[in-house]
């Protein structure tokens, strides 16, 4: 079994014959949840860049310079022009070949290629691994701050079917035709974990497929057992999808591996259990499902 959109990945073998390519913008967008006394509390991977990071590599902050700080729900998207802005004040270019990635777990590269894709950008790109595989490869660890000049991407509509809202979610319930897949682990989707998002549980009818299964050691699953994966929650065979976490992150994570099959029908919700949770009307079930 082959992936039908293979270059959506990047290994770091290709990245690294690929490094003296003037239309490469690579960014690290490395960012950390830590425990707080109101649940978790962003933090910026900044501080792990500037200990090492791949040669060329920019700093992206995904809560400061791609969310809308507005919302009072973390990492909320910006409208398509505001983030195709705030993408080409940081470099990109319309011809430009974009490769994020994490130093931490997969899904900030996931969620800020959701967002570059969301612009309508045709090349961005995934490293697999991260820099954990780059290191594993041998590869230069640079500590020198990379930044590059403004580019010149633009994007007036995004393609909006890539996010979905409460109402979407609410419409889902009980319609055979759409899957909504819960993405984080098994006992914060049943509600058994100490984790929760106001309300323990997760959104009624939907299913669980913890996107760290998607995963072997930070890269992706090999084609055939990441097909068995998704297909098993029927991810690949319903007619739309859409995924969800705490936040919009890890769903992306989900969103991405469908895509890499092809699925063009999925949407993330942005909210995820931190706005469905805080409406006592939005339906949440404990315990397993399916």
């Amino acid at each position: 079994m082959e992936l039908t959109n293979p270059n959506y990945l990047v290994s770091a073998s290709e990245l690294a014959g690929r490094m003296t390519d003037t239309s490469l913008r690579i960014f690290d967008v490395t960012t950390y949840l830590k425990p707080s006394a109101d649940g978790f509390a962003v933090v910026s991977g900044r501080d792990n860049y500037l200990k090492g990071h791949v040669p060329n590599a920019a700093f992206i902050d995904i809560q400061e310079e791609l969310s809308d700080n507005d919302n009072p729900l973390r990492f909320s998207h910006l409208p398509a022009p505001e983030l195709a802005r705030a993408f080409a004040s940081l470099g990109v270019n319309r011809d430009s070949e974009v490769i994020f990635y994490s130093s931490d777990h997969v899904m900030w590269a996931t969620r800020a290629w959701w967002l570059l894709a969301y612009c309508g950008h045709p090349n961005v790109r995934v490293l697999d691994g991260g820099l954990q595989a780059w290191s594993d490869a041998r590869q230069l660890i640079a500590t020198k701050t990379s930044a590059y000049p403004a580019g010149d991407f633009q994007c007036e509509n995004g393609v909006e079917t890539m996010w979905a809202d409460s109402a979407d979610v609410l419409a889902a319930i009980g319609d055979t035709a759409v899957c909504t897949v819960n993405a984080l682990p098994e006992a914060i989707y049943t509600g058994d974990a100490e984790i929760s998002y106001g309300r323990a549980g997760h959104i009624s009818g939907s299913s669980n497929l913890p996107y760290g299964r998607l995963l072997n050691d930070g890269q992706f699953e090999d084609a055939d057992i990441l097909r068995e994966q998704l297909s098993d929650e029927g991810l690949l065979e319903e007619a739309s999808v859409i995924t969800y976490c705490g936040g919009g992150i890890a769903a992306t994570t989900t969103g991405f591996a469908l895509k890499l099959f092809g699925k063009d029908n999925v949407a993330v919700y942005d909210g995820s259990m931190q706005d469905w949770a805080s409406n006592p009307d939005n339906p949440i079930t404990r315990g397993a499902e399916r």
